[in-house]
């Protein structure tokens, strides 16, 4: 995706960023990179992250295991990958602002950002955390996603292990109380929910909620396994139908397709 003007894009292994005619402005030099977000862009050399502005510069120099975008001024790295490769996040000079404590975590999204003490693979619980590192909405959820619209998708396992997803706001209170096999991120006041079939134990067809749980977009748009919610941008939303891959707007009108 092009950000700030920007894409990045990977010729012969190594990865550079391109302009919106397509030539190079950053040529390939890196072992991966990430989108540019906030002014500055994570990218690997060799085995460590560093952070590079749009000249290609190293404003932050490789450093870190592993390091994700800028959100709302913080990025969570993880330094090494020792004693279970514990990770915090620094500000824009590169400075640990939120020491290494954490497992697993996400972006800083309307001031909150999800976060655990337990590797993914372990089964963890979930919180959220404020920009000073502490945990402001209480380790509770199975899975959590980041707040958008004011609301954040958060997952339950039920008595017999399957997910359910709801939604709460940033007190952690439950505004959609759990009942979806899978909830998207709000996005122009809607998101994508994958509706139970509690016979199959399983997914079944996305529709769309608005933020009061209301459905709005009853669910039709087919589910393939693996595939994500579908999130409305620029009024627009991708969905997969029994024809194929199509475009509908927030009337469910089809604009473009289905095409294989």
């Amino acid at each position: 995706d092009f950000i700030d003007g920007l894409a990045w894009a990977k010729v012969n292994g190594l990865s550079g960023y391109i302009d919106h005619t397509g030539a190079f402005v950053i040529e390939p030099q890196f072992d991966d990179a990430y989108d540019f977000s906030e002014g500055l862009a994570a990218v690997r050399v060799g085995s460590h992250y560093g952070y590079i502005d749009h000249s290609g510069a190293f404003v932050i120099e490789p450093q870190f295991a592993f390091g994700a975008p800028f959100s709302e001024g913080l990025a969570y790295v993880t330094p090494n990958y020792e004693n279970g490769g514990l990770g915090g996040y620094i500000d824009p000079s590169g400075a640990l602002v939120i020491p290494t404590q954490f497992a697993h975590a996400g972006p800083f999204t309307e001031g909150l950002a999800e976060a655990t003490f337990i590797r993914p693979s372990d089964s963890p619980k979930y919180g959220y955390i404020n920009p000073a590192g502490e945990f402001v909405i209480a380790v509770q959820f199975d899975d959590a996603e980041p707040f958008s619209d004011g609301l954040a998708a958060v997952m339950l396992l039920d008595s017999t292990d399957l997910p359910q997803f709801g939604y709460i706001n940033p007190a952690g209170e439950f505004v959609i109380e759990p009942q979806f096999f899978e909830g998207g991120d709000f996005s122009e006041g809607l998101a994508g929910v994958l509706m139970r079939d509690n016979t199959a134990q399983r997914g079944v067809s996305y529709g769309f909620v608005d933020t009061t749980g209301t459905i709005v977009i009853p669910a039709q748009f087919s589910y393939d396994f693996g595939s994500m919610a579908p999130v409305f941008h620029n009024g627009l939303a991708a969905v997969i139908l029994p024809e194929g891959l199509a475009y509908i707007n927030h009337a469910a009108e089809i604009i473009w397709g289905p095409t294989q």
